[in-house]
């Protein structure tokens, strides 16, 4: 859509997202969910987990209430980042999960503040690509990146010895 991500960009990102998962208590080693599909927060959201010591679980945005479920028990993850198109289906299992952190995109978040909007007006309301939900705790994908920014990102070796 127009919008790049220069490589210096992604690792300072990708280390402010790493340090918002260390701050909600994901710890090496836990599992988090990425359902999104091709979209400029999936590299950041996949090397700040890893960044982080996470295990990352790719997750199909097209999977039904019940194939999340099955995915969600049998690898244990323990948060999850999400595009809202897809939030309703995880509304229905959430509480059948050990998910904690749920963090919840748009497609136009990162797309600047005009073209952004623009974007997620279209898909929200125009196209009605966004489905009604009300999951609690949750917070956007911009929102854990300006909040990283407050943490440091902890190192393996300062992870292990914690």
């Amino acid at each position: 859509m127009g919008k790049v991500l220069t490589y210096a960009e992604v690792d300072t990102l990708s280390t402010q997202f790493g340090a918002y998962l260390h701050s909600r208590g994901l710890q090496p080693g836990d599992r988090i969910a990425l359902m999104m599909p091709n979209m400029l927060q999936y590299p950041i959201a996949v090397f700040g987990a890893l960044k982080a010591g996470l295990i990352i679980v790719n997750t199909n945005p097209l999977y039904t209430p019940r194939e999340m479920l099955f995915q969600f028990e049998d690898s244990g993850v323990k948060g999850i980042v999400i595009l809202e198109n897809f939030a309703a289906n995880l509304e229905t299992v959430l509480t059948k999960t050990k998910i904690e952190t749920v963090i919840i995109s748009s497609i136009g978040e990162m797309l600047g503040s005009v073209k952004g909007t623009m974007v997620n007006f279209v898909v929200r309301y125009i196209k009605r690509l966004v489905p009604t939900y009300q999951i609690p705790n949750t917070v956007t994908f911009t929102h854990a990146l300006n909040e990283g920014k407050k943490f440091e990102l902890k190192t393996f070796r300062n992870c292990l010895m914690t």
